[in-house]
């Protein structure tokens, strides 16, 4: 697949999430829970890259609770890095994004990440 090196034109940051205790360290076997009894989850480090960023659908449904769930899908073109996988986090406009797949465009030039982002409204 050819990419247009110009199409990458938004800005995005990636966010490697890391499970860690209460001082803020990497979970061993020694760490505690809080107290629901769950360890936490953290930022390891953010990163800024170039991306070309469609958005494929959204769709929003009414449920009889009155509650409005609102799904948006993102497919981004960046280029390769490694260490981007499904545990990381794409914020993108203000909004933070689940990675859903990674695949590889070409030899190690480019990856395409397919994001979906939910969202829960009351109404009144």
């Amino acid at each position: 697949m050819i990419v247009q090196i110009g199409k990458l034109d938004k800005r995005i940051e990636i966010i490697h999430k890391k499970t860690v205790n209460k001082k803020g360290n990497g979970v061993n076997e020694l760490d505690e829970l809080n107290e629901l009894g769950e360890l936490e989850q953290g930022h390891l480090k953010s990163i800024k890259v170039w991306a070309e960023v469609k958005q494929l659908r959204a769709n929003e449904k009414l449920e009889s609770t009155g509650i409005i769930n609102s799904t948006e899908y993102l497919k981004i073109v960046i280029r390769f890095r490694k260490d981007v996988n499904r545990k990381c986090i794409i914020i993108f406009n203000g909004f933070e994004y689940e990675i859903t797949s990674v695949c590889e465009l070409g030899k190690r030039k480019y990856l395409e990440l397919m994001c979906e982002r939910e969202e829960n409204l009351e109404v009144n």
